[in-house]
Formats: structure tokens, sequence, C-alpha cells
């Protein structure tokens, strides 16, 4: 059985159990390395939703549903890792009718190489300039988080936080660590690791997050989607728009293999809450959920290992 056949819930329920190694193992410092063998595959689901909520609605003005799966393989050498990532189909449904996703199309044609350093920690991606002109050639502005800088940005940044920011670290189950981290945002995180017996090759480190975080510095850089949700809410053109009290509070369950270093299993729940105003119009309330979930199936060069959720 592998991980993608089980749920997050059953995790939970392990852990919520005190499904742990040992005594030893519940209050040992564990220090994560990232150490998969050269050659090792890997095959990704991953499900992204976004619901959005305006006015004292209590339906949802628009609904957006990404299923996708991608095929990476894992390569090491003296400086280091190299992870190509092959996005092999996707399903995309935007208020309950099937529709072509620009940016999922140009990655099908053109897979990314994401190298780490020797430690684990993501250094260059390669091939976000071909998606960037695919992305061109099909008529869609490459700007934004979408320019070559911003996409290779993003997807050096989502490494580090997701796996890069626990190797190297003392993790010690049961302990709660708050972080702020710098920047406009100004995330505030907290984060409880638990240790997980029945898991991988040789337990996991279940990693607990919650995360809220200002949005009022950042708030111009999404007025873009604020003025299209509003625009298709209203089916009428917006002139000007604005949005004051924006934060973001979160949550996320990660499962990371205590041999390997590598992740098995997520899920990342955002809520962001902001007032929008428009001319002529009285102020509202918008609330955006979007809910992600992913799940790797991992195949080492040895043979038959697979890691998995579960015993």
């Amino acid at each position: 059985m592998t991980g993608r056949h089980l749920i997050m819930g059953v995790v939970l329920g392990l852990a919520a159990a005190g499904s742990w190694a040992s005594q030893d193992d519940r209050s040992a410092v564990h220090t994560l390395s990232f150490s998969p063998p050269s050659g090792t595959q890997c095959e990704l689901s991953q499900v992204d939703e976004r619901i959005s909520y305006l006015g004292m609605n209590e339906a949802p003005v628009s609904t957006e549903r990404l299923e996708r799966e991608v095929d990476c393989q894992m390569s090491r050498d003296e400086a280091g890792w190299a992870v190509t990532m092959k996005l092999t189909g996707y399903r995309f449904v935007k208020n309950g009718e099937e529709a072509e996703n620009p940016l999922m199309e140009a990655l099908q044609a053109h897979p990314l190489t994401l190298f780490l350093d020797a430690g684990g920690h993501a250094r260059e991606v390669r091939g976000q300039d071909a998606v960037v002109q695919a992305l061109k050639a099909d008529g869609v502005p490459a700007e934004g988080p979408l320019s070559e800088k911003s996409f290779g940005a993003r997807l050096l940044g989502e490494w580090e936080s997701r796996i890069g920011q626990f190797l190297g670290q003392p993790l010690v189950p049961g302990a709660t660590v708050e972080q702020t981290e710098p920047g406009e945002s100004g995330y505030t995180t907290r984060v409880t690791y638990r240790w997980v017996e029945a898991c991988g090759q040789a337990g996991c480190i279940q990693v607990d997050q919650s995360f809220e975080s200002d949005l009022s510095a950042v708030i111009d850089a999404m007025k873009p989607a604020l003025v299209s949700l509003v625009q298709e809410a209203s089916r009428g053109q917006i002139d000007d728009l604005s949005g004051r009290d924006a934060r973001l509070t979160g949550q996320a369950v990660r499962l990371l293999d205590a041999q390997t270093g590598l992740i098995l299993q997520e899920r990342i729940e955002r809520e962001t809450h902001l007032v929008i105003e428009a001319e002529g119009k009285p102020p509202a309330p918008v609330r955006l959920l979007e809910i992600q979930s992913r799940d790797y199936d991992y195949t080492f060069p040895e043979a038959e290992p697979v890691a998995t959720v579960a015993k």
C-alpha cells in the first residue's frame, strides 16, 4: 500500500493515538537530512481548490478545482541533486465546467528541473523560461507571478517552505516553535513536531503548522484577482476598487520521511479575509478559501520499497 492510497485522517489518527516508536523516540531530537538515493522516482497527485465568497452570501461566487499528476526523477552528483518534474495530466474545473488551463498546458510541454545543494536546499530552477515563453505564445500576459523571475523564485520558495527549512534543524517531538518571518507579509508561524512510527521507511516527522499574516502591505498585488472576482460576481465592469483589513490565516500538516527527508503527504488550508470598496458600492467582505493536498509515491532504485504512510 502506498502513500497516495491513504488519507490524511489515518495519519492524524495515528498521531493522536500516540503511535510513537518508543518513549525514547517520542522525546528524542531528530535532525532531518535530505538523502534519497540517486535514481529515486516519484508520482505526485495534487488537488488544489479555491472557493470565493463575496458579501454576506452563503453560496460561493466562484469555485475552482485543479487536479494534476506529476512524475519526478531525482539524480545526485557531488554538487547535490537535480529533481526533474513533468506534468503528465491535469483536470481543471471552474464554476462546475471543465476548462483548459494555459499554465498547465505549458507545464505539460515543458518539464522543470529544480537543483538542490548537498544539504537539500533549493538553489536554481531551469525550464521556467520555456514555460513563460509558451504562455506568451498563447496570449497569456507573463507578468507578476507568471513572469520568468517570479515563477522561478516561487518554485524555490515553495521547496524551502515545504522541505528545506526543516533540513539540518533539531526537531523535537512535542515541541512548538513560533517565529515571525521577515518581509511585507510578516507571517507568524507556529510549528509543532510529532513522531509517527507506522510511516515511511523508519518513521516520520509530522509537522503541524498554523500561520497568520497581515496582508495590508501587499493588498495592491491582490487587486487584479479581486477585480476579476467582483466582475464575475456582478457581471459588470469595475472602474475602481480598493481593499482593506486584509488578513490571512491557515494551517498545514506535512509528513516527512525520517530516513530520506522526502515529503510523503501534505494538506494546506488558507483563508483570506478582506473588505473591498468599489465606487458607488457599499463595502463588501470577501473570503477566499484555498485547500491544497499532495500525495507522493516513491520508487527507489533498489527495487521493491516504496515510501508508505502506514505499514
